[in-house]
């Protein structure tokens, strides 16, 4: 995590992207200081940052939180979030808010974080998380800056023991597994996924070293050696896009013949929060039901 603060008193006042963008030129970069007072006004600029800031603190200290921390497909919080005020990046939607601490992620809104860094707001990045070891590091990062260290220690005993719990046993079958996205993306070794798929008792296809990070892989190297089990999110078709029309191709759908085939919602993984604990247990499931129908032990 990466953040300053000396914050600008300006409640109340409105500013256009023009003056901001004037304002923060002439201002310069603020000074980075640390504060022994939990922040009471947070805003959160990333559906990350947004689940994560929801486990830990009282919703009456969150001022903002992302517009995509109430969509269902993207967000674990959507059906709990009640927060008023929903933004979508802007500096000046945030700026009104008189914030004391603003989160973000490491991908987006990355001109509205600086702007509000170098008006004196304090920003603090949370990077992305690769593995359940990233999401406890990262849980007491924040919670320290929140003040919130007892219940992140709480969260994180509930997921590590609820992790523990599914772990297959020494010597278990591991079946391949693919997570296949539109436009043919992929997690390799290295990723929060990869590291999902571990825990609940799956490989990656090359014995996990045939790629590292995301990628796309072409739909012919999946025909010709599919894996044991495709996972997939039916999610995407609420909004037909050209990225998934790869999807609904006649030589994917064949691959239905060929490998055990099932979907996940994007949400479980898509950020390093607890709840990739959700998406553990449900592998699980997949991985004894892939093991059922091969005839062997789950």
């Amino acid at each position: 995590m990466r953040g300053g603060s000396h914050r600008l008193d300006r409640a109340g006042t409105t500013f256009t992207a023009a003056a901001i963008l004037l304002v923060a030129m002439a201002a310069g970069p603020a000074l980075p200081a640390a504060s022994a007072t939990p922040p009471a006004r947070i805003a959160s600029m990333n559906p990350c940052t947004d689940q994560l800031v929801w486990m830990l603190v009282d919703p009456a200290r969150i001022v903002s939180l992302s517009h995509l921390a109430i969509d269902p497909e993207v967000s674990t919080i959507a059906g709990e979030v009640n927060v008023r005020h929903l933004n979508h990046g802007e500096a000046e939607e945030i700026l009104p808010l008189n914030p004391d601490l603003v989160l973000n992620g490491p991908f987006s809104h990355k001109a509205a974080a600086l702007l509000l860094q170098r008006l004196g707001y304090r920003v603090v990045e949370v990077d992305a998380a690769n593995s359940d070891a990233d999401i406890r590091a990262q849980l007491r990062e924040l919670a320290k800056i929140l003040g919130a260290e007892a219940r992140a220690e709480t969260i994180i005993a509930a997921m590590d023991a609820r992790i523990a719990e599914l772990a297959p046993p020494p010597g278990a079958m591991r079946p391949t597994a693919v997570n296949y996205q539109p436009n043919g993306f992929t997690a390799g070794a290295g990723t929060l996924v990869a590291d999902i798929l571990d825990k609940a008792g799956f490989a990656l296809p090359g014995g996990g070293g045939a790629w590292r990070g995301y990628r796309q892989v072409p739909l012919e190297r999946l025909v010709i050696d599919p894996p044991d089990v495709l996972i997939i999110d039916n999610s995407y078709e609420r909004w037909p896009t050209l990225a998934q029309g790869i999807l609904s191709h006649p030589v994917f759908q064949s691959l239905n013949q060929r490998t055990f085939r099932v979907a996940l919602p994007n949400r479980l993984w898509v950020c390093g929060t607890p709840a990739t604990a959700d998406a553990i247990e449900k592998l699980t499931e997949v991985r004894r039901a892939w093991l059922v129908k091969r005839g062997a032990r789950p």
